[in-house]
């Protein structure tokens, strides 16, 4: 376990041996989740936004315009 400060912008740095288990590097992203009492720290994964377009009208249950409305806002994710 390794220890780090926050900065007066509550900001921390991700350790070396962590970055490198997670092969991440500048400009990568990674996630943080809550499961019970403990943080997770995960390689964030893009999203194939081309390939889920692709395959949405292949899915006619999920094709109706209360759909649309209900999750429009995944879009700007």
């Amino acid at each position: 376990m390794k220890a780090v400060k926050l900065t007066s912008k509550n900001q921390a740095s991700v350790p070396k041996e962590v970055r490198d288990f997670l092969s991440v590097g500048p400009g990568e992203s990674i996630v943080y989740s809550i499961e019970d009492d403990k943080v997770v720290v995960s390689k964030f994964k893009e999203v194939d936004r081309e390939w889920l377009e692709s395959i949405g009208d292949t899915l006619e249950e999920w094709n109706s315009e209360s759909d649309e409305e209900a999750f429009e806002h995944l879009q700007d994710i």
